[in-house]
């Protein structure tokens, strides 16, 4: 769903940063 994949960015950028 839509949370699922703001929650998989969100998890993408706390790694980036």
């Amino acid at each position: 769903g839509l949370l699922d994949f703001l929650k998989a960015a969100g998890k993408g950028l706390v790694t980036n940063l």
